[in-house]
């Protein structure tokens, strides 16, 4: 109804006679009324208009430029049903009453803004039920806003002290790092950031924590390097949150770091590791678990890289090369964003490289390597003539 009425205001034919006399009983004035209508449907369809790009996937925060004009077509609703039962069923010779403020004195006037207020009352308790009960509390609500990083701030806010690694689904520093900004008080806190689902940050101080909540699982190739931590707490959530548990771990860094040296491969066709790659980072191990894989198989691997320095934007790639150099299998991602990287830590980095089908059986290198966003950028390592590392040579074979 509001959207009719704002259209007749808009784009409707005024004059004088029986259209103004119209316009004059809904309680309108096209002088007045006519500008700000046509206003607020061009913001209306312009605020509706990203939606019209992005689908429906991302509507809700797409049209969030339409919200508050929305509310002004509801209220031309009302102006015009009220203009419209005064003007039927008020005396004809108190025409000039029925909309002098403060002056009203038709019964259906007054039966009308009483019903009009009901109406108003019954939807404001029926938002404020929706909004700080149902939707506040509903589990994907408390996913979409954090509750669970927020519980685990509290908890260093409380109980934290000197390195903190914490896993999320957003380590961006627009993300989760932004709420750190906003809800991390205790300065003896330095938190580092990674996605446990593919990374994790062992830092290096002894007497750290680690935190990992339940959307953040480390895959089994990475949960070994975990075992020498100690679960110190799990943090007490909602039980139908959907992140869940939040597990809280004690490590000391000095310690970790000697568990990894004896777990993990050193040895390269090349140079022996550790080697250094720029002044940001070292590699100093992987694990393997496998050399031999089939055409359109899997190959995991682990790389563990002592973080030197912060490096913004930094990317990790592995890669199995074909004939030429040319690359036929390559993962390339990073969970530990670089900027969030202190000194002395280690990054351990889950790669999963996928052979494609029909690949010649054979035996082919396997590389690591670094590299900055987005110019890509590669760091060259200290041993070689590359800008990569050769860590092994794989098998691709049919048995």
């Amino acid at each position: 109804m509001g959207l009719v009425v704002a259209g007749w205001l808009s784009f409707g034919t005024f004059g004088k006679g029986r259209n103004r006399a119209l316009q004059k009983r809904l309680g309108f004035y096209r002088d007045r009324s006519s500008p700000g209508a046509f206003l607020a449907l061009v913001w209306l369809a312009l605020g509706f208009a990203p939606v019209l790009i992005t689908g429906p996937g991302l509507s809700m925060t797409q049209a969030i430029g339409a919200l508050p004009v929305l509310y002004l077509f509801p209220a031309l609703a009302f102006v015009a049903g009220y203009g419209a039962i005064v003007g039927r069923m008020a005396r004809r010779d108190d025409r000039t009453a029925r909309f002098a403020p403060g002056r009203v004195r038709s019964p259906w006037a007054l039966a009308y803004s009483l019903l009009a207020a009901a109406f108003l009352v019954a939807m404001a308790t029926r938002t404020a039920r929706d909004y700080f009960g149902r939707w506040a509390n509903a589990p994907e609500v408390r996913v979409q806003y954090e509750a669970t990083m927020v519980a685990a701030l509290d908890y260093l806010n409380r109980q934290g002290s000197g390195a903190a690694a914490v896993s999320t689904i957003t380590p961006g520093r627009f993300h989760t790092p932004a709420i750190a900004l906003l809800t991390l008080r205790n300065p003896e806190v330095v938190p580092r950031w990674f996605d446990g689902r593919q990374s994790l940050i062992l830092p290096g101080e002894s007497g750290a924590t680690v935190v990992i909540p339940g959307f953040t699982p480390l895959p089994p190739l990475l949960q070994p390097f975990l075992a020498g931590a100690t679960l110190v707490e799990e943090l007490p959530m909602r039980p139908d949150d959907l992140d869940r548990p939040v597990r809280v771990y004690s490590l000391d860094g000095e310690s970790v770091a000697q568990d990894l040296e004896q777990s993990m491969t050193t040895t390269t066709p090349g140079a022996p590791l550790p080697v250094r790659f720029g002044d940001h980072l070292e590699l100093t191990g992987y694990d393997l678990p496998s050399i031999q894989v089939k055409p359109g198989g899997t190959l995991s691997l682990v790389t563990a890289w002592r973080i030197l320095a912060p490096l913004p934007g930094a990317s990790l790639f592995a890669q199995i090369l074909g004939d030429g150099g040319r690359p036929i299998a390559t993962a390339d991602a990073l969970g530990a964003p670089g900027e969030w990287w202190v000194a002395g830590d280690t990054l351990l980095q889950l790669h999963t490289l996928e052979l494609p089908p029909g690949t010649t059986p054979g035996q082919y290198p396997l590389i690591a390597g670094a590299y900055v966003r987005p110019d890509g950028l590669r760091l060259s390592p200290a041993a070689g003539a590359n800008d990569y590392f050769e860590l092994a040579t794989v098998t691709v074979a049919d048995d």
